[in-house]
């Protein structure tokens, strides 16, 4: 639980931190902010949404991300860990299934946020914003179904009983 705790306060830190930055960054083109920019797929809908942006503040919101991803990351694990309830041959066979997952969503994470630096610096063409656009489609729908089996794993967990 302490490791939860900890790995929580990291995520929730650095959450708050690119959310400042990322304030500066929300337009009326990009009410999404970031997540705007990572499912441009068209050079137009990028040149628009950077269009009178602080390309250094967006440059620092990446960078952030990276570290967010990191801090949660070790929070999905530390959550997964959490629901691996001893003995019970579901519970343990998830938690090695969804591990692979979280590592699968960092590598996404990692490399769309990769390609996203590159953009913002302006070294880009359609094939990496659609690169971008997609690894952002997979990192998204993997973390939902991450985000709902750890969810329901607590709820199944509330009946089960923990047995660690």
């Amino acid at each position: 639980m302490k490791q939860v705790i900890i790995a929580l306060t990291a995520t929730l830190v650095l959450f708050w931190f690119v959310h400042r930055q990322e304030a500066a960054i929300f337009s009326t083109n990009a009410p999404l902010g970031l997540v705007d920019i990572e499912f441009a797929k068209t050079e137009m809908r990028l040149t628009n949404l950077l269009w009178n942006s602080p390309i250094h503040l967006i440059t620092t919101n990446v960078v952030g991300n990276f570290l967010f991803m990191a801090s949660y990351s070790w929070l999905l694990y530390t959550l997964l860990l959490s629901t691996n309830f001893a003995g019970n041959s579901y519970f343990e066979r998830a938690t090695k299934i969804f591990t692979t997952v979280l590592v699968i969503i960092s590598c996404l994470g990692a490399l769309e946020h990769t390609l996203l630096f590159f953009t913002v610096k302006g070294f880009y063409n359609i094939v990496s914003l659609n690169l971008t656009f997609w690894l952002a489609v997979l990192k998204y729908a993997f973390l939902t179904v991450c985000l709902s089996h750890i969810f329901i794993s607590f709820i199944l967990g509330l009946f089960y009983g923990r047995k660690r």
